[in-house]
């Protein structure tokens, strides 16, 4: 379970500061597996995106590869166990909007460059929980956007996510790719509680208007209350590559 709780910042990690750290998110990428904890982050703010990411999409996410930089001395729990998803496709809806020009909950197609894009946080995440672990896996998701975003996951069987935000970057590249890395403080509780940091670095690019593809990857890094953080400290404990791709839901 643990790290399937990445998932849910497959879509809810967008942004969009051209001007930070121009050419470093494609070379993060291109660099994998070699990787270490992102820097010089913003702290301030939520996430939006580019234009042309506004609408309502079918998305499918495919594991491509995984790694565990630190194995056999470090392997987070369920690492093993996720290898029955690599090459499985996994699909679901997910909407991107406007608040100030809303066509549909959650929907807005924009013209005006001045309008702001956000992700619609809470529908997305419960369409992705619902694809991965089963449909009505969800019972409720509370999104908090002020001062930071935080967002809390309570599913079904009792576990409790809660994911707060606590830093990005990104950059536009051109008019048609764009690249980010967020990084998300997660809290778990159920039976017991478990903490950890999750940085997810994606770059999108833009085929059509109605298709858009992606390279990601997910590093989790340990907490400071791990008894292994001294031995992980800024290096990831495990390593999650994925494609991804975004096909427009006819209006």
């Amino acid at each position: 379970m643990r790290w399937l709780m990445a998932i849910f910042l497959v879509l809810g990690n967008l942004c969009f500061t051209p001007d930070a750290m121009a050419a470093s998110l494609p070379q993060r990428i291109a660099e994998f597996p070699n990787w270490s904890l992102a820097t010089n982050l913003i702290r301030e703010g939520d996430l939006t995106y580019p234009e042309w990411f506004a609408g309502e999409w079918t998305a499918t996410s495919v594991l491509r590869e995984q790694v565990a930089p630190l194995a056999p001395d470090v392997v987070t729990p369920g690492f093993e166990r996720n290898r029955v998803n690599i090459d499985r496709p996994y699909s679901f809806q997910v909407r991107f909007g406007s608040a100030t020009n809303t066509v549909a909950p959650g929907i807005t197609v924009v013209a005006d460059k001045s309008v702001v894009i956000t992700s619609d946080r809470t529908f997305n995440c419960e369409q992705i929980a619902n694809a991965y672990l089963g449909a009505h896996s969800v019972k409720s998701i509370q999104t908090i956007n002020q001062p930071r975003v935080v967002q809390i996951t309570q599913l079904q069987n009792g576990t409790v996510l809660r994911s707060t935000m606590s830093g990005y970057l990104s950059e536009l590249i051109g008019v048609d790719i764009f690249a980010t890395t967020e990084i998300d403080q997660q809290v778990f509780q159920g039976k017991t509680t478990y903490l950890n940091t999750v940085e997810t670095t994606t770059i999108y690019h833009l085929i059509a208007h109605h298709h858009i593809t992606a390279e990601q990857v997910t590093a989790i890094y340990l907490s400071p209350q791990d008894p292994d953080y001294f031995r992980a400290l800024q290096r990831p404990v495990a390593l999650y590559r994925y494609t991804l791709v975004l096909e427009s839901l006819p209006e």
